[in-house]
């Protein structure tokens, strides 16, 4: 059974006088409006309870008009109603295009080139007039979420992409949860097992009672809407609030620990990219490499900023910090993440720590976190020592066959070469 549907701009699914259908399911409809200039539609209120819509200006000018209140939006300004009790005008400036969702799947009370009439002022409300604003906000350095609107069992939210960091969608426990991205900016790179799919402005998915992963990867400051069937953005919100303070932590700590995750991360995901992960393994590795080296809040700073060699029992307090950091996110993250995070100074030879694995005990991604961490570490400048270059990082870890996966280093060094970070055969 499909589950991943997508829609091409030049691909027309319904056709409604001027309206392209994207999505039309029980309480879900969502569709773009293509106008002239000087045309006007009517919104009123209707019998519906709680019916929210929501209506993003993707290109032109409008003005809206409600009860002597009137307002211009341009291109990525935004309003909706929600449980509206007085009419209200919309009449375009120039050739305009509109995204509109809504949670109730009906044929909209839209008169497309209506005859211009007096408009009457009416008491009530029911409009929301947003600009480029929102609800609420939260963000990372690489993403960011924000609530647009939320009514009639929708939340509408914005999307925006930072960097090359992946993101996924994937099945959840919510059943019949559909979840719909309209492309505003940039691109997105959606990827289905095989399939790679290129959804540019004006492309859009989505999915509807998932049973897989899909994955995806943006254009740095790209921005989609997105539209879930139920209320989720409060979750959200909470799952990324987490986040944000494990990553105040690592900074409020210690800098340079704080910028090497997130190094680590990037090198892990290029890895991973490269050698074929599957969808569902690439977001659990991104987290779990970011992560990695929480535990190393609770190290006395003397000791992990010590500039001499460290003795013994120093040792021991760092040889903590992985099952530290799997204490830290157990009752945020599944066994599959953490066992990553526990596992990344483990090595092949059994050499490693906390349990001294050997081989195949070892799990693949915490083998390429295990290769990242130490590349970054080593071409890093700290108290102790200067940094070494990539060609002497990679030498290193080359010699270190015994512990370090060698597929792994290769693939390292193939990208560092490709990204001219490295001399061939380096």
């Amino acid at each position: 059974m499909q589950r991943l549907f997508i829609n091409k701009a030049n691909n027309g699914t319904e056709t409604v006088s001027q309206e392209k259908v994207l999505v039309n399911r029980t309480n879900v409809r969502i569709s773009v409006l293509s106008l002239q200039i000087d045309e006007r539609f009517q919104l009123k209120p209707t019998i519906f309870e709680d019916l929210l819509e929501f209506f993003y200006i993707i290109d032109g000018e409008v003005e809206i008009e409600s009860g002597g209140f009137k307002v211009q939006l341009v291109k990525g300004e935004y309003f909706y109603i929600h449980n509206l009790r007085k009419p209200v005008l919309v009449a375009t400036k120039s050739e305009t295009k509109i995204f509109i969702a809504s949670n109730i799947s009906i044929t909209k009370q839209m008169n497309i080139g209506m005859d211009e009439k007096p408009y009457r002022k009416s008491v009530g409300g029911g409009l929301y007039i947003m600009g480029q604003g929102c609800i609420s906000r939260v963000s990372q350095d690489n993403n960011a979420l924000s609530l647009l609107a939320s009514g009639g069992g929708l939340d509408i939210m914005m999307q925006e992409i930072f960097g090359d960091r992946p993101g996924c969608v994937t099945p959840g426990d919510v059943p019949d949860l559909l979840e719909f991205f309209f492309i505003v900016n940039g691109s997105f790179y959606l990827k289905d097992d095989a399939d790679v799919h290129r959804l540019d402005p004006g492309d859009s998915f989505y999915v509807y009672d998932l049973d897989r992963t899909i994955s995806f990867s943006a254009d740095d400051g790209a921005k989609a809407i997105y539209i879930a069937s139920k209320p989720i953005f409060d979750y959200l919100l909470d799952f990324m609030a987490d986040l944000n303070k494990l990553l105040r932590q690592y900074e409020e700590k210690d800098v340079y620990t704080h910028n090497h995750s997130i190094r680590v991360e990037q090198y892990s995901l290029k890895i991973a990219s490269r050698m074929g992960l599957p969808n569902d393994m690439l977001l659990t590795l991104a987290v779990a490499s970011l992560f990695h080296d929480i535990g190393k809040v609770n190290i006395p700073d003397e000791i992990l900023n010590k500039a001499g060699r460290l003795n013994e029992l120093e040792f021991e307090y760092i040889k903590h910090h992985p099952s530290d950091s799997v204490k830290m996110l157990s009752s945020k993250f599944e066994e599959d993440l953490t066992n990553i995070v526990e596992q990344h100074h483990e090595r092949l030879d059994g050499s490693g720590y906390p349990k001294g694995l050997i081989g195949d005990e070892i799990m693949f991604e915490a083998r390429i976190v295990a290769v990242a961490d130490a590349f970054d570490a080593m071409t890093s400048d700290r108290a102790y020592r200067k940094a070494m270059s990539y060609e002497e990082a990679m030498e290193e870890l080359r010699s270190l066959s015994t512990q370090y996966d060698q597929e792994i280093v290769d693939t390292l060094s193939e990208i560092l070469q490709e990204e001219r970070k490295l001399l061939q055969n380096g």
